[in-house]
């Protein structure tokens, strides 16, 4: 069973080279801080979300805390 998106994504062995080929070129025009942004973004979220749970995750366990005096008084 075909999907009815199929015939956008099956192309000719000489059109997947030329889109291939302008692919490519127009690469070469992006500066590289612009391609790199979604896996900029990406980490950044995941080290977000990491130190949310780590947050929900103390809350709720919710320890003890015990903390000696550093000197007497």
């Amino acid at each position: 069973m075909k999907s009815p998106y199929a015939a956008w994504f099956t192309f000719q062995p000489k059109s997947l080279a030329a889109h291939a080929s302008d692919l490519r070129l127009h690469r070469g025009d992006l500066p590289v801080w612009l391609l790199l942004c979604p896996r900029d973004y990406l980490s950044t979220y995941m080290k977000i979300g990491t130190i949310v749970l780590l947050v929900v995750g103390v809350a709720v366990v919710h320890p003890k805390l015990l903390m000696l005096r550093s000197r007497p008084s």
